[in-house]
């Protein structure tokens, strides 16, 4: 009798579970790295930051990753990005923070991901808007 299929099962069962712990352990900031993916390189993904007199906009391309395994914080100042692959795909997990030079206001940003595309708009709590100043 062969075993094969059944070892293949349980395997997969195996790195099923792994892969959950991962992910799970990943949002409470814990870097857990199932036996399966141990020694795998994995890349990190490429993030954009503009600035306009209005607002900063950080893209990152994160394809393959599910909107539930990103997470992002804010305070007045800067972004954090989490994403946790939990080795679902050749993305690792990652974090980074996005510290800027003007103020931004955390109620007020907003995020979309579509196609694999995260798009994060923070504005500026005082954008730098022209003023005309009357001469008296």
């Amino acid at each position: 009798m062969n075993n094969k299929p059944r070892r293949d099962f349980l395997d997969e069962i195996k790195n099923l579970i792994e892969n959950a712990i991962s992910q799970s352990l990943g949002q409470a900031g814990i870097n857990y790295i199932p036996s399966h993916l141990e020694g795998q390189e994995f890349e990190e993904p490429y993030v954009d930051v503009l600035e306009s007199d209005e607002a900063y906009v950080i893209t990152a391309e994160l394809a393959g990753v599910p909107s539930d395994s990103i997470r992002i914080d804010a305070t007045k100042e800067e972004v954090e990005l989490h994403v946790f692959s939990g080795g679902a795909t050749q993305l690792g997990d990652f974090s980074d923070v996005y510290t800027f030079d003007s103020k931004i206001n955390p109620e007020k940003i907003k995020a979309k991901y579509k196609n694999g595309i995260l798009e994060v708009f923070a504005p500026k709590t005082n954008p730098k808007k022209k003023t005309r100043i009357k001469i008296e």
